[in-house]
């Protein structure tokens, strides 16, 4: 379970992983596809079944974690493939990524997820620990 209060707007994520909101949403930032206000915690549809952990809140944006909580210290991706989510071919509508070979454009975003986790162990802003509940 956790909660973020934005400027204007809350949410909240329940021990099912169900994200709900509230507040001002004038500019989307609930994820309803709208810009009404809402008054009450409405659940975000398209956040279900997709394992949210933790959210944060802004002034007019929100943002859902769905990986897995890890303890600091801990080296959870020794031995693991990081293809996934590495591109089979470059889209057209990145032209200034088409001369660059695949298996470099792999190693550069291997480089980017690995510094991005590095830095994550550092980054004590947000508390993206793993949580003990007691009943």
């Amino acid at each position: 379970m956790d909660i973020a209060v934005g400027a204007e707007h809350t949410l909240c994520v329940t021990l099912d992983g169900d994200v709900y909101g509230w507040g001002s949403n004038s500019d989307g930032q609930l994820g309803l596809g709208h810009t009404l206000t809402i008054r009450e915690p409405q659940k975000i549809g398209f956040l279900s079944g997709k394992g949210v952990q933790q959210v944060s809140a802004g002034r007019t944006h929100s943002a859902a974690w769905t990986a897995p909580r890890i303890v600091r210290g801990m080296n959870l991706h020794s031995g693991v493939d990081l293809r996934l989510g590495t591109p089979e071919s470059i889209p057209p509508q990145y032209p200034l990524l088409q001369d660059i070979p695949i298996p470099a454009l792999r190693a550069r975003l291997k480089i980017l997820f690995n510094f991005s986790d590095l830095l994550f162990g550092t980054w004590n802003m947000l508390p993206l620990l793993t949580y003990v509940v007691f009943a």
